[in-house]
């Protein structure tokens, strides 16, 4: 992949559970349908959530990859999301409308409303036999490689 490809950038909260499965499950499916973009993850409030998250990754988001058949070796430590990330992205995808618009509003004024921002609405909370944030975002990144592959 060239450094030219276009990048659709995950974001959620802490960038430990939600962002990082839909960069992980995107990836995996652009590789699928050989669609030349590029993808990552960063969190809004990552200073907040690396005290109650432990590890690089969520054991629920690597559980959640690996019934997908989606491996990840080695996964960075969650990260910070900053104007460059929001400047290089031709998309920006923020998982939880309700919980990160007035996030965006306070610390990125000008991406608030920008056009190649997105918000879905995934909240943050963990599985139960009711709800799975992963099976949530699944067909939410199947529809975007869709939309990007016929576009």
């Amino acid at each position: 992949m060239a450094a030219k490809d276009p990048l659709a950038l995950f974001v959620c909260t802490g960038n430990y559970y939600r962002s990082r499965f839909a960069e992980y499950w995107f990836a995996h499916l652009i590789a699928q349908k050989g669609l030349p973009w590029r993808t990552d993850s960063a969190g809004l409030r990552v200073d907040f959530e690396q005290k109650t998250n432990h590890g690089p990754i969520s054991r629920v988001t690597l559980a959640s990859l690996e019934k997908r058949g989606v491996e990840v070796p080695s996964p960075r430590m969650p990260r910070d999301l900053t104007n460059l990330d929001l400047q290089n992205a031709s998309r920006v995808i923020l998982l939880d409308e309700p919980e990160h618009r007035p996030m965006m509003q306070a610390r990125f004024p000008d991406f608030e409303n920008h056009p190649r921002v997105t918000y879905w609405r995934v909240i943050d909370v963990p599985p139960s036999a009711d709800f799975h944030p992963m099976d949530a975002i699944d067909p939410l990144v199947r529809e975007l490689v869709d939309e990007l592959a016929s576009s």
